[in-house]
């Protein structure tokens, strides 16, 4: 299901069950640049392609940014040629360290590396990265100001926030991130689920 959230902001909701984790949530945002914000489970290739081709074509896809590795977030980062993969410099350090413990999936963990570049050199016309660790370390949210809407991976959901007992949670920096994410005076949450 697409639902147009802003002007240029889309919410592509990915609804199946993946070994016991819901899908994660996919954004496409076009800013002037063809983001992508997560790119959800690979059960839900066929349904992510069907849906985005309403809206842009994955060979135009120019970036994917990642709000942190796990495999419900990254699943299928493959089906766009043309895009840079992004994470922040914490999460790309804790993947070169441990690539299984920051993806929870070896064969999506083996496909990312080598391919992923740090979000701090990412223009995003608007949008501001935030750091927001805790579900991982190196999780990030973004602000879009204009449009007033928080994309909160895992940081955050609609009620509750993401667990925190995984290879690179870091459960002590949690409660620092969700008061960060308050001062936010947002319209719209996006979170990852």
């Amino acid at each position: 299901m697409i639902e147009k959230l802003a002007e240029g902001v889309w919410k592509l909701k990915l609804s199946s069950l993946w070994r016991g984790a819901i899908s994660s949530n996919v954004y496409y945002v076009d800013l002037g640049k063809k983001i992508l914000i997560d790119t959800g489970s690979r059960s839900e290739r066929k349904k992510l392609l069907k849906d985005l081709k309403d809206i842009v074509e994955p060979e135009q896809v120019e970036a994917l940014v990642f709000t942190h590795l796990h495999f419900d977030h990254t699943g299928n980062y493959d089906l766009f040629p043309n895009a840079k993969l992004y994470a922040s410099k914490e999460e790309i350090e804790d993947f070169n360290q441990d690539p299984d413990g920051a993806v929870l999936e070896y064969e999506i963990a083996e496909g990312l590396k080598g391919k992923l570049n740090p979000v701090e050199n990412l223009e995003l016309n608007g949008i501001e990265i935030i750091k927001t660790p805790g579900h991982t370390r190196g999780s990030i949210s973004l602000w879009y100001l204009k449009e007033g809407i928080l994309f909160t991976g895992d940081t955050l959901f609609q009620r509750g926030y993401g667990r925190v007992d995984l290879p690179t949670s870091v459960p002590s920096m949690l409660k620092r991130s969700l008061e960060k994410l308050g001062g936010y005076k947002r319209t719209i949450l996006a979170p990852g689920h």
